[in-house]
Parts: C-alpha cells; sequence; structure tokens
C-alpha cells in the first residue's frame, strides 16, 4: 500500500459514515409515513434510505450521494405539494449533509442541484415557488455552504498536516525497517565471520601446537644426532691426534705422507665438530633453550681475547689488525656468547681477506656499545647481503663458495646479540670490504633499595578524580628474590635471569631474618638436595618469614656442574688430548689411580691412549656400566673418576647421586664426559613447592593453581572472580 492510499483512506474516514444518516432518514419516514399515510414522498425516502442501507456496505460513496440525492428531491416534493412548510429552506440540510459526508465539492453540487430543482419545479407540475421562498433557500444554502467552507478549513489543514505527519511517518518507518533488515544482515554477518574466526582461532591453535611440537622434535633430533656424530669424531680425532703426536706407541714411525693424510683427516672432523656445535647452538637458541649467564663484562678484554685467537690466521696471511677500542663501559652481557660473535666475524674476516688487513673498532653510544669488524676484503654481492644471516648461507661468488665454512657463523652471531636486546648488521661494497656492526645495551642492573621506600617515588603527585582513584606510580624494580641455596645448585641456574630479577644470596636463617626485615622481597626461594631436607628448611623458613611467599625444590646435585666440589670439569666430545690431560693434572690431590666408566671399548681404548701419552703412568681401571662403577668406587677407591654420562642401567647422572650419597665415595673427584654441553642445558626440577606464613584460602589455592598451570602449558589462565582471590578476614 503506497503512501497517497493511505492517506486518502485515513482522509476518507474523518468522514461521517452515512449508515447513522440513513437510520435518521428511515425513523423520519417512518414517522411521515404513520402521519401523512404514505405520502409520495414518504415513500421515496423510505426507498431512498433503504437504497443507502443497501449500498453502503459495497459502494460506500455511491449510498452517501444517493443519500444526499433522495433527501434533496424528497424536501423539494414535499416543499412543492405543501406537506412541508419551508422546506425549501429546509434544502440547506443535504447540502450540510453532503458536506459531512462526502466532502465541501459534493455540498456545492448538492446546493446548485437543490437550486436546480427550484428552478424546474413548474416543469415537474409543481406549483411555482414564491421570490422570497426561493430567495431565502438559496440564502440558507449559501450559508450552509459558507459554514461548511470555515468549518473546512481548518479541517482541511489539520488533515494535510496529519497526512503529511503520516508520510513522514511512514517514510521513517520504511527506513527503520531497511535498516533493521540491514542490522540484522550485520549481525548475521557477524555471527558468520565470528563463526569464521573461532575456526581460524582453532586452526591457528592447532598449528602453533604441530609447529611447537615440530621445533621440540628438531631440537630433540638435533641433539640426539650431534650426540651420534661426536661420539665416533671423538673416536677419530683422538686417534688421529695420538697418530700424529705420539708415534713411539705404534711401535715404529710414519711416513711423512701419511702424516700429512692424518693432518687432512684431523682438520676435516675439527672442521665437522665445529659444524655440530653451531647447529646444536643454533636450534638451542632459536628454541629458546640457550640460557645467558650475564655478568659486567669488560668488552675491550673480550675483544683482545678474540683477536688473540684469530691473530696467528691473520699473521699467517700477512694481514694487519688494527683495533681501535676507546674507553668503553661495562657490558651487562654473557661474556662466552659475546666473544663467539667477535671470533666468529674476525674468522670470517680473516678468512676471506687476502690483502690488506682488519680493523676492529668500540665505541660508546646513547644507552649501547657499537663493535664494529671491518676488512679490505672482496665484499659481498647486493642480492647476498639480505640473506647473508640466514643459517647455511654463503655467498654467491666463486670466493665464497671456495671457503670450507658452514654457513652458521653469522646466523648464531645474529641470534646471541638479539638474545641481548641488541642488533647486528653489515655495509659493504664489491671490491671494497665488508663492514659488520653489532650494538649491545649496556642494562646495568637497577641498584637495590632495600628500604620499604622502594615502592614510593617523588616524581609521583596526588591527583583528585571524580570518577576513579589516581593510578599508582609506576616504580622502576625488579622483583626481589631472597635465594637460600647452601649446596650452590640454584645459584648457577639463575645465573641467566640475573637481569630480571634482584637476587639476594643468604646463607643463614638469621641473615635470611634480617634481610626480609629491611628489604620489601616478592618470594623466597628455597633449594634442598632431597625432599625430606626441603621440607625442613621449608617449615624453619616459615618460621623466620612471616609475611613472605615461600617457594622451595628439590635440586640434585647432578643437575649442574657446579653442584659439588666432586665434579671438577666436564669434558664435551669431541675430546683433545690436551684437554683430557690438563683436566687431569688440574686435581689437587694427585692422581695414580683412574676409574674410567664407559660402555664403549673403543672409547676406553681411546682415553687410555691419551693418558699413556701424558708420561704419567697411571693405573687405569675400567667400569662397563653404572652399577660397576659405583661398586668399583666403593671397593677400590679411585683418585679419579672419568666418567660417561650415558651408560647402560645407571647412567651417569643417577651415578652421581647415589655417589653422593655414600659417604665412602663421596669425595672422589669425577670428571664428566658428555656428548652435550650440560652448562647450556636449562635446569629442570620436577617438583615446586609454595608455602606462607598466613595461609591459603580456597581461591588462592585456585588462584595459584591456574596461574602455574598457565605458566606450565604456556596459555593465559581462566580468570577467577575476586571474591575468590580475596584474602581471609
Amino acid at each position: 500500500m503506497t503512501p497517497t492510499t493511505s492517506a486518502t483512506n485515513f482522509k476518507s474516514e474523518l468522514r461521517m459514515s452515512a449508515t447513522p444518516a440513513a437510520l435518521v432518514v428511515m425513523a423520519v419516514s417512518l414517522l411521515g409515513i404513520a402521519a401523512f399515510r404514505l405520502q409520495p414522498f414518504w415513500a421515496l425516502l423510505l426507498v431512498g434510505a433503504s437504497a443507502v442501507l443497501g449500498l453502503n456496505a459495497r459502494r460506500p460513496v455511491m449510498a452517501k450521494a444517493l443519500l444526499v440525492a433522495t433527501l434533496t428531491v424528497s424536501l423539494t416534493l414535499g416543499a412543492g405539494r405543501g406537506l412541508i412548510p419551508g422546506g425549501l429552506a429546509l434544502l440547506a440540510i443535504p447540502v450540510g449533509i453532503a458536506g459531512a459526508l462526502i466532502g465541501l465539492p459534493a455540498a456545492a453540487m448538492s446546493a446548485a442541484a437543490a437550486g436546480a430543482l427550484i428552478a424546474v419545479m413548474p416543469l415537474l407540475g409543481l406549483p411555482a415557488p414564491g421570490i422570497a421562498q426561493a430567495a431565502i433557500a438559496v440564502v440558507v444554502m449559501l450559508g450552509m455552504l459558507g459554514v461548511l467552507i470555515m468549518a473546512y478549513r481548518p479541517f482541511d489543514q489539520f488533515v494535510g498536516w496529519a497526512e503529511d505527519y503520516y508520510q513522514r511517518t511512514q517514510q521513517q518507518l520504511t527506513d527503520a525497517l531497511d535498516a533493521k533488515l540491514r542490522l540484522e544482515q550485520a549481525l548475521t554477518d557477524l555471527t558468520h565471520a565470528s563463526r569464521q574466526l573461532t575456526l581460524l582461532n582453532d586452526r591457528l591453535a592447532a598449528l602453533r601446537a604441530v609447529a611447537e611440537e615440530a621445533q621440540k622434535t628438531k631440537t630433540a633430533f638435533v641433539a640426539k644426532v650431534s650426540h651420534e656424530f661426536r661420539t665416533p669424531l671423538n673416536m677419530i680425532i683422538g686417534l688421529v691426534d695420538i697418530l700424529m703426536r705420539s708415534q713411539e706407541l705404534y711401535g715404529r714411525k710414519l711416513p711423512p705422507a701419511v702424516i700429512e693424510d692424518l693432518g687432512i683427516i684431523y682438520r676435516n672432523c675439527e672442521h665437522l665438530a665445529s659444524m655440530i656445535d653451531d647447529v646444536l647452538s643454533l636450534s638451542q637458541a632459536e628454541a629458546g633453550q640457550l640460557a645467558l649467564h650475564r655478568e659486567p663484562a669488560d668488552l675491550a678484554e673480550i675483544i683482545a681475547e678474540a683477536a688473540t685467537v684469530v691473530k696467528p690466521l691473520i699473521q699467517k696471511k700477512g694481514l694487519w689488525l688494527k683495533i681501535e677500542v676507546a674507553d668503553l663501559p661495562a657490558v651487562y652481557c654473557d661474556r662466552t656468547r659475546i666473544r663467539q660473535v667477535i671470533l666468529n666475524l674476525l674468522s670470517n674476516a680473516a678468512c676471506f681477506t687476502e690483502t690488506g688487513g682488519i680493523t676492529v673498532r668500540g665505541a660508546t653510544g646513547e644507552g649501547c656499545v657499537t663493535v664494529s669488524v671491518a676488512d679490505t676484503g672482496p665484499g659481498i654481492a647486493p642480492q647476498d647481503m639480505t640473506r647473508i644471516f640466514e643459517p647455511f648461507c654463503q655467498g654467491s661468488q666463486p670466493l665464497w663458495r671456495d671457503r670450507s665454512g658452514s654457513g652458521l657463523g653469522l646466523s648464531i652471531s645474529k641470534q646471541f646479540v638479539e638474545m641481548h636486546g641488541g642488533r647486528i648488521g653489515l655495509e659493504s661494497r664489491l671490491g671494497e670490504g665488508t663492514v659488520f656492526e653489532f650494538e649491545l645495551p649496556i642494562e646495568q642492573p637497577l641498584e637495590r633499595a632495600s628500604q620499604h621506600s622502594r615502592w614510593l617515588s617523588e616524581a609521583w603527585v596526588w591527583l583528585e578524580r571524580d570518577r576513579r582513584p589516581a593510578a599508582l606510580p609506576v616504580v622502576q624494580s625488579q622483583p626481589c628474590v631472597l635465594l637460600h641455596d647452601p649446596e650452590g645448585a640454584l645459584r648457577g641456574a639463575l645465573e641467566g635471569h640475573t637481569a630480571d630479577l634482584e637476587l639476594i644470596q643468604v646463607d643463614d636463617w638469621r641473615q635470611v631474618g634480617v634481610e626480609a626485615g629491611r628489604t620489601v622481597a616478592h618470594l623466597a626461594l628455597v633449594g634442598a638436595p632431597t625432599m625430606l631436607e626441603l621440607v625442613a628448611r621449608l617449615h624453619e623458613a616459615s618460621q623466620t618469614l612471616q609475611d613472605t611467599p615461600i617457594a622451595g625444590c628439590v635440586v640434585a646435585p647432578h643437575t649442574s656442574r657446579l653442584n659439588g666440589a666432586d665434579v671438577l670439569d666436564i669434558l664435551v666430545k669431541p675430546i683433545r688430548r690436551s684437554a683430557l690431560l690438563e683436566a687431569v693434572s688440574g686435581v689437587s690431590s694427585g692422581v695414580r689411580r683412574i676409574l674410567i666408566a664407559d660402555d664403549d671399548a673403543e672409547v676406553v681404548r681411546l682415553w687410555t691412549r691419551m693418558l699413556q701419552t701424558s708420561g704419567h703412568h697411571y693405573e687405569i681401571t675400567v667400569a662397563r656400566d653404572g652399577t660397576e662403577a659405583l661398586a668399583k668406587l666403593r671397593a677400590e677407591q679411585p683418585d679419579l673418576l672419568l666418567l660417561d654420562m650415558l651408560m647402560p642401567g645407571l647412567d651417569g647422572k643417577q651415578v652421581l647421586e647415589q655417589k653422593g650419597l655414600d659417604p665412602a665415595c663421596h669425595d672422589i673427584p669425577v670428571i664428566l664426559v658428555s656428548a652435550q654441553d650440560l652448562e647450556d642445558e636449562p635446569a629442570h626440577y620436577d617438583s615446586l613447592t609454595l608455602t606462607w606464613n598466613q595461609g591459603f584460602t580456597i581461591g588462592r589455592v585456585l588462584a595459584c593453581s591456574l596461574a602455574a598451570s598457565a605458566v606450565m602449558l604456556g596459555a593465559a589462565p581462566p580468570p577467577v572472580t575476586p571474591e575468590e582471590t580475596a584474602p581471609a578476614g
């Protein structure tokens, strides 16, 4: 239905219905029939009213027009025959009815028709009305028209306003319906998009889990392969070294050509071993398992140490080396890793530079230290500069391909620098040389604020707010942890995290009480070699620390080379003869009897040959597994145990654990032999115990459990209502 049709229907509904008027006519007609005994005009009125009643339902406009016409004719006939005195003046009634029922134009037409009937009355066989009577009738009808015009003017204005309002309302309703449809469509689209997003998130989570699992698998594979490679490499390098250096052990002197060939084998095995170390370091760095042991270090000293290692190669090629290092501040870094970065850059520069030399510069910038290594080599092609830091990437120039390199040195250097929060880059031009430059943030650790004033800030000003309280000041301080670790096992494991927390070492419970009294500590961390000892130390700690949460974990003696004075050194395969002899000669008590614990007979033979070349007459005993090693330790009491970490039955870690618990062999020094560097392995602890002197409500138990679960699973913890986490009253 269009707005125009609706407005027309609305306007017609404001008119009077013909049914009440027809009923009035019928009533008058019946009274006239009863009074005048069925005079013809009354019969006409009755017939007209009946027709009106019949047509009103089907043809309302025709019924109204018929009613007006019936009244006009009836009144004219009645006035002409003298039945209705002054009937001509009553012709104003149908004019008014026409205006009320149909409209102003119908009223005008009714008045004109009535005037025409008055004029033709003689033609209809009716006596002509007098001039006065006709004039009165015309005046009355004109007066009725005037009244109707005056009445219709505000009515038409109201109808026009109502029609306009109705049309605007209809348009707004249409717009609202369209907006509703658009909103419903948008909601449908949002629901679909949300469903798709949920599916994508699920797939992303699944793919992330697959990627993490693949990363773990890759790391485990690299570690396994490195072990499998290092064991035979250890045999090859060790035996070749003995053949080259101690030919007298075999009763004859080898020809020079054989010695030269053995040297080639030795150098290639050394290169393969170095590449295995690089692959393992890169894999650990990518997996986030490589811990940094940060401490304030003199960068100039680190540069000098790296230059000393590379200087023989530089001098052999007739190159010059310049070190231009200004007064550099102490850099908070892992000394070993940064030394390896500088060594990699210097080695690459020395390897690819044929004429000229190398310049090492160090300078202090804004909050950082910059180190650059510039050479006068052939340079790097532009197409290679964008991928030179990728693993196993080597330049496309023949000079790069001719050099024996794994393509891992720069990638590992980039990983180490970025782990320190720095960046590394290069500038190079073909034929002019290359400059590698890296930046390291100084990152001096925050000074410890020993008093409670560490939580206050002089720059904080109270600002009154209407809706919510002012935010607390941001205090730049590290979490403070009290460490009680008499065995020293946790201290070594936490060295890689000292940049993230403030660690306070305490040796006895009285010192713990003093530190807790003058320092706001976030946590007290307690370590112990066994669970029984840990429970006892946690109980003592809870008696001393009233308001500080306490965490404890069992740290077995074999988790780090620093745990216990009996472990003197760790040798990583492939083991050089010089490294083994140096480690053995470093035993302060002197060594005469050595117990070698290894299940591989060839490795035992190699170690025996290496020890025989030292010039000392060692008494060597062999144990094929961990159980036999413990038995011979107790029975023979050797001066030194050379222990392999992987053996059938009891492995090296289990042997160390049981040896530490046995007073009969506890003090026998040990040199560990492993295919992996145990210092690079992240420490793992089987359990964590939390205690708090104030006690835990069920809400805090749930919150701590969910938080610990999130840390272990690597996910966000589910929310816990504040009522549950509120402290007990």
